[in-house]
């Protein structure tokens, strides 16, 4: 407890004052037509995310003992946070991003190891190892691009991905998911109610691989956590962006087209203010991960449960609010 009252405050102090620094550096992020705000507002802000969770991380491996993995973690959100630095200065090609982050993903899960099993509760599946890695890796890509596409509206990721953080932490008993909390919680004054800094590709694909290999490492860690609690900690972000981009490709538009369809965007669309979307997506993710703590309890087949259940339900909203939408005339297809 010592050592996170110590390393806590230090993340948030850091946090804070790196965005104060870097809303005054003038890195603008001009409306277009996907964008959810009207006015030129200062991006980048999710250097100050980097700094700050490689701060705790540094500064934790001298007041305890290093967590594991951290290694890979810092190296994956440090490759992560560049691309996305880079594409927030010169806004970089979708197919070089593409590329850039399947590398970055595939490396990860090289370094952090695949997983190598996953156990149902009812069955268990080992996987051979060329399996088991493009596996890993799809969920290193799938997690930073589900974070950099919910990216779109105030105080949402930061408020949804630092509640995951904190389960992440709770369920695992590593402190790298608190690392990140404390990190957004010194960012969410700047981007909430009202946004006045923006995170950023920077911030967002930072955010994304961190966690994700946050989580890897809470999986394979000796006593280590169910590999369908992580994606449980996020589903709400999952949920969305996922089912948002295979109802456009069956409606045939192209996957890297620009567009305001999800649903969170949707709801914004609809007249809801960003604070209540935002908030929103912040209570679900609070109630997957008291689902996650419960199932990690209970363990066997709870895990398994939790995740097909909760995706169901969240599946279900995300219909109706689509549904709500064509009802009042809106263009999915923007």
């Amino acid at each position: 407890m010592t050592a996170y009252a110590l390393i806590l405050p230090l993340g948030f102090a850091i946090s804070f004052a790196m965005a104060w620094m870097v809303r005054h550096a003038g890195i603008l992020d001009h409306p277009n037509n996907r964008s959810s705000h009207t006015n030129p507002t200062p991006r980048s802000g999710g250097l100050a995310i980097v700094a700050a969770v490689a701060a705790c991380a540094i500064a934790w491996t001298f007041v305890s003992q290093a967590p594991p993995g951290v290694g890979v973690a810092l190296a994956v959100m440090a490759a992560a946070g560049l691309l996305g630095f880079i594409d927030d200065l010169i806004s970089a090609g979708a197919a070089e991003k593409f590329l850039a982050l399947m590398a970055v993903s595939l490396a990860a899960a090289f370094a952090a190891g695949p997983v190598a099993a996953i156990d149902f509760g009812f069955a268990s599946v080992t996987l051979p190892f060329a399996i088991g890695l493009a596996g890993t890796a799809l969920w290193v890509f799938v997690a930073i691009n589900v974070v950099n596409f919910a990216d779109g509206s105030n105080g949402l990721v930061a408020g949804a991905m630092a509640i995951a953080g904190l389960g992440l932490t709770l369920v695992s008993g590593q402190p790298a998911g608190l690392f990140l909390t404390a990190a957004l919680i010194g960012f969410l004054p700047w981007n909430a109610p009202n946004a006045r800094l923006f995170l950023g590709d920077v911030g967002a694909l930072a955010i994304g691989g961190w966690f994700a290999v946050a989580g890897l490492n809470a999986v394979t860690a000796q006593d280590g956590i169910s590999v369908l609690l992580v994606p449980l900690l996020m589903l709400p972000l999952l949920v969305d962006i996922l089912l948002t981009l295979l109802a456009r490709v069956r409606a045939g538009y192209k996957i890297t087209q620009p567009h305001r369809s999800h649903g969170y965007q949707i709801l914004v669309r609809l007249g809801l203010p960003h604070w209540r979307v935002a908030l929103a997506y912040a209570a679900a993710t609070g109630w997957c991960v008291i689902l996650a703590l419960i199932a990690n309890a209970l363990a066997g087949v709870w895990p398994f449960a939790a995740l097909v259940v909760m995706s169901a339900f969240l599946g279900i909203v995300h219909t109706r609010i689509r549904a709500k939408a064509k009802a009042k005339g809106l263009d999915l297809g923007e």
